[in-house]
């Protein structure tokens, strides 16, 4: 029996900013349904992803390290006409989609929220990725209320360019650039397009919720008898920093106004979870479902998340930048899995052979093969075979966890030798600063790198406990622990 498959991929998410990760409850961390599918489910203690959002969505879309996939957040829209395989933005063209593996199965297969993983041609959008309908963006981010992203350049002749032009030098900016709707549709069997109805019926409505709307609508219409593959990438907690009023007033005590918003997000997402996962009892369709989440880099310090105690943030390959929170839920769980910690070294790139083993379908990408031959007769880079191994045997119980070592980034590696774990991290590391428990704050400005870092708040020497300072207040914000009331 295949399962049905709901795949969260969570932005910005950070290590300490969900109740599981927690070594005692908070006021600021409200995640109770995270926190209780991890509790019946199998968390992840080792899941890596690299650094930054674009790279580890064309890694669990195409199951290759993202070293060997996309390693830049660049346009989705870039491309290079002297190489028709790689020279777009995002997944190489001829890289087989999960989504499109999943369908040789028999599986639906439909897409949900941030894409980023390309859209220069109709092949890299939802749709030619094997997703059967989609309601998505395709940049990097855009705005909760109004869906708009940067813009489109204008084309240099026409007198609306030369007005815009005007004003944007003024401005500093170089190019003159009119906002666009990033909302893209593909209802069942039509091709990705502008979801220009959608937009406007849902006028200002929240676009976390807007897409809740569309993943309910999927569950709610899908046929039981029939594997769903279902891909939620929420926008949520990405930036911009926007919640809804509702979520704002919970959170109304914090005194930091980009925490306050963040954890406001991020207590939004949580309900948005708990209503999808409520579909799928209500359909019938849970007990035979695996879903699997996780977050797509570390979160941003340089804003408002927090990895406490990782070190690092977003766009570095310290812990808190590539070790993602991560878990497995639902009663397709093998009943020895659940309520436990798998510490085996894991990959994002590993969920497409472990679906793949579930689905009963080989991962080999022989249409990644066919095109390299193509691109050796023009002397081109080769499209490297899947890197991703299942985990399905390990998470059973029936054998040992199958990963030895992660290639993370050009300057970063992870090794597992024995029982023990060895990482190599070399070159200049943006981000490198611990945090604190409640952060950012007042005594802890969220800022970039090279910033003053907090004390250990756990100093030791042969074991005996050292304290920082008499006072425990200036022990307090010398190890960055502490809120500072209204106006942290």
């Amino acid at each position: 029996l295949r399962p049905h498959i709901f795949l969260l991929l969570i932005d910005d998410l950070g290590w300490g900013n969900v109740g599981f990760n927690r070594a005692a409850p908070t006021r600021e961390v409200q995640t109770p349904t995270l926190d209780g599918l991890v509790a019946s489910g199998v968390k992840l203690d080792r899941f890596y992803v690299f650094s930054c959002c674009s790279p580890s969505r064309a890694s669990v879309l195409s199951g290759r390290l993202p070293p060997h996939v996309e390693t830049w957040l660049t346009d989705p829209s870039i491309s290079n006409a002297n190489d028709t395989e790689s020279g777009w933005a995002g997944i190489p063209r001829s890289m087989t989609g999960l989504a499109a593996v999943l369908r040789r199965a028999n599986y639906s297969t439909a897409a949900v929220g941030k894409w980023d993983a390309g859209m220069a041609t109709p092949q890299h959008t939802p749709r030619g990725r094997g997703f059967e309908s989609s309601l998505v963006y395709f940049h990097h981010q855009n705005d909760y209320f109004t869906r708009q992203e940067g813009g489109c350049a204008l084309p240099p002749a026409s007198s609306q360019s030369q007005a815009r032009q005007a004003a944007s030098r003024r401005l500093g900016a170089e190019t003159a650039r009119v906002p666009v709707v990033d909302l893209w549709g593909s209802p069942r069997g039509l091709p990705d397009a502008p979801a220009a109805s959608v937009h406007l019926r849902a006028g200002e409505l929240y676009e976390e919720l807007l897409f809740k709307q569309e993943a309910l609508r999927v569950i709610r219409s899908h046929p039981p008898a029939y594997p769903l593959f279902l891909y939620y990438a929420s926008h949520i907690a990405h930036q911009p920093y926007e919640a809804p009023a509702e979520y704002l007033a919970r959170f109304s005590s914090i005194g930091h106004p980009e925490r306050r918003v963040y954890h406001a997000m991020v207590a939004c997402l949580d309900d948005v979870i708990s209503e999808l996962v409520s579909a799928f009892r209500a359909r019938g369709l849970w007990e035979d479902t695996l879903m699997v989440a996780s977050s797509d880099n570390g979160g941003p310090i340089a804003a408002a998340a927090n990895n406490f105690p990782l070190r690092g943030g977003k766009y570095s390959d310290w812990e808190g930048g590539v070790r993602a929170n991560a878990f497995l839920a639902g009663g397709a769980l093998p009943p020895a899995a659940a309520g436990r910690a798998y510490d085996g070294l894991f990959s994002v790139a590993d969920w497409y052979s472990t679906f793949c083993e579930l689905a009963g379908v080989d991962p080999a990408d022989l249409e990644a093969q066919q095109a390299n031959e193509w691109l050796r007769a023009r002397r081109l880079p080769q499209l490297p075979p899947v890197d991703g191994v299942s985990h399905w045997a390990a998470l059973s119980g029936r054998s040992a966890p199958p990963r030895s070592e992660v290639h993370l980034s050009a300057q970063a590696l992870l090794v597992v030798r024995g029982r023990s774990l060895y990482k190599i991290v070399t070159g200049e590391q943006p981000y490198s600063r611990w945090t604190g428990s409640v952060y950012p704050n007042c005594s802890a400005p969220a800022a970039g790198p090279g910033v003053q870092q907090p004390l250990f708040a756990d100093l030791r020497v042969l074991g005996r406990r050292l304290s920082v300072s008499a006072d425990p207040h200036e022990e307090a914000a010398l190890t960055w622990q502490q809120d500072c009331g209204a106006a942290g």
